[in-house]
């Protein structure tokens, strides 16, 4: 992703407010590649990632005059249009269950050694194996850094039953980066 100069972000930023197709073109030549890594993150498919994708920057170009440089960077700003955008899919396709209270403890006793052995993109490809609604909670926590109430709130669960869903991500992350590494040993 090419960093964009204060100067040239204004002048974009101002060319898309216009509706401006060579600005709006030069944002989305910028950016997209990293945000459609987002997309791909939370909904795993790329086919279905890049109709997030484009579903993200109609919004971003249509909200684009409320994107205030005080409150965060524009990359900020449009990943989290990529976020709600992804989980405005996954929710039209899937019901997420209360899985209610659950044990966390295994999850410290498990072997981290797979995961030294992983390089980046490896971990990548198992986070999006994941099902839902797990990899989404576990993007949302672990990624994003949004917190067990926030989460909750955005996908209308209860705040135990991101905890729990978590937990079963991890495990479910955790089996398959062993099996990983029994494989390749």
């Amino acid at each position: 992703m090419r960093q964009l100069q204060d100067k040239d972000k204004t002048d974009i930023i101002k060319g898309c407010i216009n509706g401006i197709s060579q600005f709006q073109y030069e944002l989305f030549m910028r950016y997209s590649e990293s945000l459609f890594a987002t997309c791909v993150r939370y909904v795993g498919c790329e086919d279905q990632a890049k109709d997030v994708l484009q579903e993200s920057f109609l919004a971003i170009f249509k909200y684009i005059q409320k994107y205030n440089a005080d409150k965060g960077s524009l990359f900020t700003w449009m990943n989290k249009i990529c976020i709600n955008q992804s989980l405005k899919h996954i929710k039209s396709s899937y019901t997420v269950i209360d899985y209610g209270e659950e044990d966390h403890s295994s999850i410290a006793d498990a072997n981290p050694s797979a995961m030294e052995l992983l390089e980046a993109n490896e971990l990548f490809n198992e986070i999006i194996k994941l099902p839902e609604p797990y990899r989404t909670v576990f993007n949302l926590y672990e990624i994003e850094g949004f917190t067990h109430l926030e989460i909750a709130n955005l996908l209308k669960i209860q705040e135990v039953s991101s905890r729990s869903i978590l937990s079963r991500a991890k495990k479910l992350l955790i089996a398959h980066l062993q099996n990983l590494q029994f494989k390749g040993a």
